[in-house]
């Protein structure tokens, strides 16, 4: 999932997510975490990637019958930010901490190819809809303008 080190901040409660081993199946386990360090641990320990067709992948949501589609999902129980071009070699620290100041609990790292590409995962406090999670990534851009 990662090619460095993540780094976590704040505190949600115990939080459930869908994995799968290489984009090329549809089927889900899910994974539950009782907090996000829990989640960064996961994060690192899933290595390095060196071929992203059979590497873990995290989706934010819970589906029906561990398959993914938009036919099955149950709820959403993160939001999933994917920066794949950066503004500059600084542009992780940042949103890093400009949700820190925001008191959002969330796990940021490096992804695939790198490049300074990123991730950030921000947990829900509680599942929610579609429609909240896209509530949700309206009030998360806000947070970040810019970035």
């Amino acid at each position: 999932m990662q090619n460095s080190k993540s780094t976590t901040s704040g505190n949600v409660p115990m939080f459930t997510m869908s994995s799968q081993r290489g984009v090329s199946t549809s089927s889900l386990s899910r994974v539950s975490f009782k907090s996000i360090a829990d989640l960064a641990t996961y994060v690192t320990e899933a290595g390095d990637v060196t071929n992203k067709l059979n590497s873990l992948a995290l989706a934010g949501a819970i589906f029906a019958e561990n398959t993914r589609s938009t036919a099955t999902l149950v709820s959403c129980t993160a939001a999933m930010l994917d920066f794949d071009n950066p503004i500059d070699v600084n542009h992780l620290e940042a949103v890093h901490l400009m949700l820190n100041e925001e008191g959002v609990a969330h796990v940021a790292f490096n992804t695939f190819t790198n490049n300074g590409r990123f991730a950030v995962i921000i947990p829900f406090n509680r599942p929610t809809s579609r429609e909240g999670h896209a509530d949700s990534l309206i009030k998360i851009k806000s947070m970040l303008g810019a970035y």
